[in-house]
Parts: structure tokens; sequence; C-alpha cells
């Protein structure tokens, strides 16, 4: 049995039945500087949310042919989609190259999305950090976020579809210490003591779907 690998836009579309096209509800970002990339956010292409996708490798689209039909067996490859500018009748043909996966680029933006939100409604005394696994990932996770969203005065730790592992003891290990104190030094300013210590109150959230490791994790911190 042949496997036929989607292609994807890494995008969230809808048909517009006005425009007879599908219009460009939001485009996953992720992280610019690694792949898979976003495909309609390559450079040079200048498709922005509210645009229109028409046709998909010369093949128009309507509402029983989506894109996903033109895409099948498309993944990692070149393909021309011909787009119509929000509020323009002007129809331009670019080059994409679609991606098998896009979960990394949603959760980037799902994560980004958690902590800016926290931070806004909290009024910038919230850090939000999300430990996906316990494995080299969820490590990387962590500390990708520690060292700045432990400066606020309170910490949300989410373990939530937390996929397990084996580093739940190195980072309880740190969320643990307790801040003593700040030195005042002469060269550097104030800095807390110990250096990486969570600067006021922590809560932890999880769900059923953090499992193995990350369920350890929520029970260690009760």
């Amino acid at each position: 049995r042949r496997n036929y690998h989607q292609g994807l836009l890494g995008s969230e579309l809808s048909f517009d039945e006005k425009v007879k096209a599908y219009k460009i509800n939001n485009i996953f970002k992720g992280d610019v500087w690694v792949n898979p990339q976003s495909p309609l956010l390559r450079p040079g292409l200048n498709i922005n949310i509210g645009d229109y996708i028409k046709k998909i490798n010369g093949n128009t689209l309507t509402k029983k042919y989506t894109p996903g039909h033109f895409l099948v067996n498309q993944s990692n490859d070149e393909v021309g989609l011909q787009v119509i500018k929000k509020n323009s009748k002007n129809r331009r043909t670019v080059t994409v190259k679609t991606i098998k996966d896009q979960k990394s680029l949603q959760y980037r933006d799902w994560v980004e999305y958690n902590k800016s939100y926290t931070h806004k409604h909290s009024k910038n005394k919230i850090g939000y950090i999300h430990i996906p696994d316990m494995g080299v990932h969820g490590f990387a996770e962590f500390h990708r976020h520690f060292l700045s969203e432990i400066s606020y005065d309170g910490l949300i730790v989410d373990v939530r579809f937390n996929g397990g592992g084996h580093v739940s003891q190195l980072l309880l290990s740190k969320l643990a210490r307790k801040r003593l104190g700040f030195d005042l030094t002469r060269w550097m300013g104030v800095e807390p003591y110990p250096v990486e210590s969570p600067a006021g109150p922590m809560i932890a959230i999880t769900n059923e779907f953090a499992g193995s490791d990350g369920d350890i994790f929520s029970h260690s911190w009760k």
C-alpha cells in the first residue's frame, strides 16, 4: 500500500462564497529560523491574512474541491498558487514549498499566544512556561523561557499534554530554588540570589493528557 503524504500550507482557510476562493484566516508563524518554515511566509511572497487562494497548480478551487484535494502527495514540493490580494481583484501566481507536518508551527504559535495572554491580563506580573514533554524537546523549551519568565512576580508552569520522559527531577530542582535575597553588585546592578530562582509564587496547571514523567511532575508539585 502506498502512502500519499498531504502537502500543507501552514494556514487556516475557509471558502468564501462571494469571491469563490479560499480566504486565508490565519498563517502559522512558528520559528522563522528553523525548518519546517511556514510556506506562506516565504520571503518575497507578500501573502497576508485576508488574501485569497483561487488556484493550486492551475486547478480552480471550489467548495467541493478544496486545497486538500490538489495537495495530495504534494508534501515538501513546490506548488503554484494563484493569489488574490485582500480588497483587490488583481491575481498573481506565486510558488510556495509545502510542508509535511505543521504541528511545530502551531505549537509555537500556541505557546506564544498563552504567554502574551498571561502577560497582558496580569498586567505584566505573571510569567508563563509550557513544558511539552520531559525529554530533549521539553528540556529545551523549559530553558528557552525560564530566565525571562522567572523575573515576573509570579509564574504559571503549564504541563498540559506533557508527553513524559525523564527530566522532571531536573526541572523541579530548578523551580524549587528559594530566592533568599539580592546582591547589589558594583558593575552588574541588582541580581537575585540564587540567580536562577523564581521571583514569587508559582502554580502548575495540568490535564488528563499529561502522562508518565509529566504525571509525576504534577504529583511532586503538590
